[in-house]
């Protein structure tokens, strides 16, 4: 039994340490909050993956050229 605490321990511990490496990761990424009828939406960008589209995207939020209200988080 006590092999099996100690085995579920260690297993807690890493989801752990992962979820908080993703939350570090993820800090670093744009957000774009949009505000519609039925609630709000959170966009994540990845601007790694593609700086451009991430670059128009924002740039067309600033702008207000968006059809829903929203805001840069």
């Amino acid at each position: 039994m006590p092999t099996l605490f100690r085995r579920l321990a260690a297993f807690a511990l890493g989801l752990v340490l992962a979820g908080a490496s993703c939350l570090a990761i993820a800090a670093d990424n744009p957000r774009v909050k949009l505000k519609t009828g039925m609630g709000e939406i959170v966009l994540e960008l990845y601007p790694s993956k593609a700086p451009k589209s991430v670059a128009n995207f924002l740039q067309y939020v600033k702008d207000g050229h968006t059809t829903a209200r929203s805001s840069i988080a």
